[in-house]
């Protein structure tokens, strides 16, 4: 009995590993217009990660932790909209001081099926942490967070952006984040 008893703990510990690969990963994000605050949301088409040295692992935390994005802002897509395209980038992501953003998971505090990352961003020559909440359903991480464009030395680029006519002259500073993981 002892034995059996052994060998199912053994199998059940050893069974389970995350092997987390760069297409199970997707990114979006959401931006905000005029006084309705309607959203606006999209992607980045080209985003080269580099996985964690530990992705495949036995807990999300090792498995995900250093986990990095290298997102050219040029690939921009909203959508096939030649006018959303040149606003976002032209009036805003063109302007800052390089056109890649850098992102990489710093920290993940881990419980049963939620957590929280700390999503470390580096976007025109600014870091922040951007804390994101998530949940494991189905297989899948779903982390979602909030960060603010003046966190980042935009604000320049931001009211420039804001005085665009399809945006009622108001564009909001914050931007909701969603990443996506298959498991």
């Amino acid at each position: 009995m002892k034995k059996v008893f052994t060998l199912v703990l053994l199998l059940t510990t050893m069974s389970f590993s995350y092997d987390i690969k760069p297409s199970d990963i997707s990114f979006s994000w959401t931006g905000f217009k005029n006084d309705e605050k309607i959203g606006v949301s999209g992607v980045f088409d080209k985003v080269k990660y580099t996985m964690s040295k530990k992705s495949s692992a036995k807990t999300l935390k090792k498995a995900l932790t250093g986990t990095k994005a290298s997102i050219s802002a040029k690939s921009v897509n909203i959508g096939n909209n030649a006018i959303k395209y040149g606003n976002v980038y032209g009036n805003f992501l063109k302007l800052m001081k390089s056109d890649t953003i850098e992102a990489s998971i710093y920290k993940l505090m881990e419980g049963k099926n939620i957590g929280t990352i700390s999503l470390k961003i580096k976007m025109n020559n600014r870091v922040n942490l951007i804390p994101m909440k998530y949940i494991v359903k189905n297989n899948t991480l779903e982390a979602i967070g909030t960060m603010d464009v003046l966190d980042f030395a935009l604000s320049k680029q931001h009211k420039i952006f804001s005085k665009n006519k399809f945006h009622g002259n108001l564009s909001w500073t914050q931007v909701d984040l969603k990443l996506n993981i298959k498991l």
